[in-house]
């Protein structure tokens, strides 16, 4: 997915911001020198982060030291890497830019160096050491279906970015779906928000283009600028609806505010409701549809029967 569907400048900024603070501030104090296949720039600690890979291999070993120094993170946006299908970290890393992860379409695994204090990988997906915020999952990994470890509290910002996935699970330890966690999932048809969950964040679910509904518990408190139901149109240069996306959720959620917000059809799951999808009636109880011939009581307390 193009980051100028979700606002590249933005995106940008945020990950100068998380990058500062995670070098606590250092200063970059020289320009860029070239090691080896790589571009580097010294920081005020007398560390350096690569900003910028300018080999040949598809399968990618980050140095620890470059000209003596020790490579302390990866920066910046490094579309160098687009066509690395292996990237491996080693134990000195202390940060990596999620924007330049986002850049490796052809990803198929990440792996991190066991003794690494700030990072882990498993089964080729990148974590936080504590395994509680899943940070990136490689776009091009030839699965179908994932399921999320149940350390795992936090979906991180672009964490599956343009994933070839189908269906994810997640498991009742995940609290946060992050910005865009999910963008460009264009495969992703099949998605279970459990009641664990009480944010989710601006196009979480954006240019999810076979997400055709989603069910979101009352758990969810918050729910960011277009999430779900949005996909990005290239001839008008701006997102566009879902047609007939449908919204499940409870009576008075944030679920049907959002509904509301952008006028997506809400199916209650706590009571009865007709609908008019593509010109056709539907009838749903309690959020389930019905077939067949189904016994109706009006709001004027008259019964009658209808086939749907």
């Amino acid at each position: 997915m193009k980051k100028t569907k979700a606002g590249k400048s933005l995106s940008i900024l945020l990950t100068l911001i998380m990058t500062l603070s995670a070098l606590s501030l250092l200063m970059v104090t020289s320009f860029a020198e070239t090691s080896g296949d790589w571009e580097y720039e010294l920081l005020e600690d007398d560390t350096v982060e690569i900003i910028r890979y300018i080999g040949t291999e598809t399968e990618v070993t980050i140095p620890s030291k470059l000209d003596g120094y020790t490579v302390k993170g990866l920066g910046g946006e490094n579309s160098s890497l687009s066509a690395v299908t292996s990237i491996t970290i080693p134990d000195n890393t202390e940060f990596i830019s999620i924007y330049m992860l986002s850049e490796m379409p052809l990803l198929e695994s990440i792996n991190v160096n066991k003794n690494n204090k700030y990072y882990c990988s498993i089964d080729g997906v990148l974590f936080t050491k504590d395994k509680t915020m899943l940070i990136h999952y490689p776009a091009h990994k030839p699965v179908s279906e994932y399921v999320i470890p149940d350390s795992v509290t936090s979906i991180g910002d672009w964490a599956f970015e343009d994933a070839l996935l189908k269906s994810v699970i997640i498991p009742n330890s995940v609290t946060r779906i992050e910005w865009s966690a999910f963008g460009g999932c264009k495969s992703l048809s099949n998605i279970t928000i459990p009641d664990s969950v009480t944010f989710i964040g601006s196009f979480a679910f954006v240019d999810c283009s076979s997400l055709l509904s989603v069910t979101i518990p009352n758990s969810v408190k918050e729910i960011g600028y277009k999430a779900f139901g949005f996909v990005y149109d290239d001839n008008k240069g701006d997102y566009k609806f879902v047609d007939n996306f449908i919204i499940y959720g409870q009576t008075g959620s944030e679920a049907e505010k959002y509904a509301e917000l952008y006028k997506f059809n809400f199916i209650p799951r706590d009571k009865s409701l007709f609908i008019k999808i593509s010109g056709k009636y539907y009838y749903y109880v309690n959020g389930v549809k019905q077939t067949g011939w189904q016994k109706i009581k009006r709001g004027d307390g008259k019964v009658y029967y209808h086939y749907f």
